[in-house]
């Protein structure tokens, strides 16, 4: 149905004289790819049964909007795709995901990003992008942490250690994080300890 509305369509922009040139018909071209990996993703329930399809349909799509240099949707759908993996108990999938928008992001305190909604819900109010970054980093860590992840949260808390230690000089933040990570290697270690034990 799709693709003989989308033929109709070309065949009308290339009898327009103002329609009929090469960014109008890239811009046809880019739609109707868009379209067609949304409908790759819509047409799997979001369910156990379906996850690593949809999951492929997700990053075929994201990967597309990247191209396209569409960050904010990029980001939308790594959002969308995150609250999705989290509803199936997927949390290291769910935190990785939003690690798809906070790889987007660096630390600089001085640029301002606006409001960011998903669905029409505020996920958040306009802030430095530092901030955001931090926060993003943050909730990845709160999944990974929920997986027992520990060697993931180790990865990220070290981001947050270097920017807090060499960027902006945040002691008291420094303080919180090195305990974190102290934790997560004891809590790693004794892993470590009961899977030797068991082995012997």
């Amino acid at each position: 149905m799709f693709q003989f509305f989308a033929t109709n369509l070309q065949d009308l922009f290339k009898a327009d004289d103002i329609l009929n040139n090469a960014e109008c018909l890239k811009f046809l071209d880019e739609t109707k790819e868009l379209f067609h990996l949304l409908v790759a993703l819509a047409k799997y329930p979001k369910n156990h049964q379906h996850e690593h399809e949809r999951c492929f349909a997700f990053n075929q799509l994201m990967d597309y909007l990247k191209q396209m240099h569409r960050e904010e949707s990029y980001s939308r759908y790594a959002h969308r795709m995150s609250c999705e993996l989290k509803s199936l108990g997927l949390n290291i999938e769910a935190g990785t995901a939003l690690l798809l928008h906070a790889n987007l992001l660096t630390f600089n305190e001085h640029k301002v990003l606006p409001e960011f909604k998903v669905d029409y819900e505020i996920i958040f109010k306009e802030q430095a992008e530092e901030k955001r970054k931090e926060t993003l980093l943050n909730q990845a860590i709160a999944f990974f942490d929920e997986a027992k992840y520990y060697e993931g949260s180790l990865e990220l808390c070290n981001q947050l250690y270097k920017h807090y230690s060499e960027d902006v000089y945040k002691y008291q933040e420094v303080a919180v994080i090195l305990k974190k990570m102290a934790n997560y290697y004891e809590q790693i270690g004794e892993r470590s300890a009961i899977t030797l034990t068991l082995s012997h």
